[in-house]
């Protein structure tokens, strides 16, 4: 099964780029080219045995857009938004100043510099070329593989079996390695944007009923069998922020009732499922479980004194500080980009990372940056997120797909920043490139004509049962 899916997330691959590169410039085309790729290259790459240095593929691309841009750039006024470039620019000062202060390996702060600015750059990139009618195409290509993969985890869930334990981990659809573990901030990021445009689509009446019950129902399903707990908390707050910032309407009623019935209908199902996650979501539960001292996935760490701690979501930033960066200077501008990172290459693999990788620093966006940049570097890293909400709030056409495209990225900005505390989703290759694209939405709209026909249609559940029959 996993061939076909395979070939079938391929051709479904293929069929979008074909599609949107036929009416895109070539850098657009290599845009969609970075999106679409990562939401399967970590599947085929363990189902064709082929090598992790596949994955470098979406790497080469990236270089290749700059390289388009800049071309174009002395040809034609093309600029970077004034916020991007600023942010930008912050922080790579910031990495250049911890770079001096730390003095270490060059090549370690290059190696940092891409796992970290990659994404950054290529959000850049979307804002500069992508337009509006590109906005629709995304979601319904995420559409088209969200679909595909109910199908991936039904089989991963179902029909698989696993020696480990923590069988959900290894249970994220196309996002994953094969049989083997990672690829839950990918489905994650997948269900959670889903949710939200579908959420804003219906309160807006721009989307059906029957979509925004797909993308509920859909979601909920994988994230249960996948064990994606946080998914539960995190449909709360879409929620939440999508009826604070959508007009007030029966129909935000009813979707607050049937989503409220969903959630505890699939906490059921997960109690059914994991019976050791009976009572997960009593709040005392949930803190106790975001707080603990054993460690994320009950790591353990030997601090200098001789206590047994470990990090997890309320104590990965204080650990950190406490623990790493006891000078002033270090506190502010953290051990260095790149000294505290890893890679499956043994010369790109930091000394720190060898000594403190059991901790589980490395888990955390929050915490893997304060080590690397600091307090300075974490928090203008967070306002650089949280500065799509700001662009958004400032956008002031009155156009009804405006108005719902805004609001998603208001949504999806607020997510990213509180998710920095809780995963490495911003970090993440499969993430964060589709993350960073959404971010750069307001960016987006405030440069394009707001009638645009999208460039691929979105999947309709009654077309497939209607190509079946024929």
């Amino acid at each position: 099964m996993q061939y076909i899916f395979s070939l079938a997330a391929l051709a479904l691959g293929a069929y979008y780029f074909r599609m949107v590169s036929k009416r895109s410039t070539r850098i657009v085309s290599l845009i969609y080219f970075v999106l679409i790729f990562n939401m399967f290259n970590r599947y085929i790459m363990g189902t064709f045995h082929l090598p992790l240095a596949v994955g470098y593929v979406s790497d080469v691309v990236l270089v290749w857009i700059l390289l388009e841009h800049f071309y174009k750039k002395k040809n034609n006024k093309i600029s970077v938004p004034r916020s991007l470039l600023f942010f930008f620019v912050i922080l790579i000062s910031i990495s250049i100043i911890s770079f001096v202060v730390n003095g270490y390996s060059a090549l370690l702060y290059i190696w940092g510099f891409r796992n970290t600015f990659r994404f950054i750059i290529f959000g850049m990139m979307c804002a500069v070329y992508l337009r509006m009618r590109d906005l629709k195409t995304i979601i319904n290509i995420l559409y088209g593989f969200f679909l595909l993969n109910i199908l991936v985890v039904t089989h991963q869930a179902f029909f698989m079996t696993y020696t480990e334990g923590a069988e959900g981990d290894f249970i994220s659809g196309l996002f994953t390695i094969a049989s083997t573990r990672g690829g839950n901030a990918g489905l994650n990021w997948l269900t959670c944007i889903l949710c939200a445009y579908a959420i804003i689509g219906f309160l807006y009446k721009k989307e059906k009923l029957s979509f925004l019950i797909v993308c509920l129902v859909g979601s909920i399903y994988m994230s249960t069998v996948g064990e994606i707990k946080v998914f539960y908390l995190q449909l709360v707050l879409i929620g939440v922020l999508a009826i604070c910032i959508c007009k007030k309407s029966i129909k935000a009623v009813s979707v607050c009732v049937v989503g409220a019935v969903l959630l505890v209908l699939g906490a059921r199902v997960l109690y059914g499922l994991f019976p050791n996650f009976e009572n997960f979501f009593e709040i005392n539960n949930l803190i106790d479980y975001a707080s603990r001292d054993t460690g994320y996935g009950s790591s353990r760490y030997n601090i200098a004194v001789g206590e047994k701690m470990g990090m997890d979501r309320l104590t990965a930033l204080p650990i950190a500080l406490n623990s790493f960066l006891p000078s002033i200077p270090q506190k502010i501008v953290g051990i260095g980009l790149g000294n505290a990172d890893y890679s499956s290459f043994s010369f790109l693999t930091s000394s720190f990372y060898k000594a403190h990788n059991t901790l589980g620093y490395q888990y955390f966006t929050s915490a893997f940056i304060v080590i690397e940049m600091g307090l300075l570097g974490l928090i203008s890293y967070i306002i650089m997120i949280l500065n799509t909400v700001k662009e958004a709030i400032t956008i002031r056409k009155n156009d009804i797909n405006v108005i719902m495209f805004k609001n998603t990225a208001i949504v999806v900005s607020v997510l990213a920043a509180v998710m920095c505390f809780v995963n490495l989703s911003t970090k993440f290759e499969n993430s964060a490139y589709l993350i960073f694209s959404l971010l750069a939405i307001p960016f987006i709209i405030k440069k394009s004509d707001v009638n645009e026909t999208p460039l691929v249609k979105k999947i309709s559940i009654n077309g497939i049962i209607n190509q079946i029959r024929r």
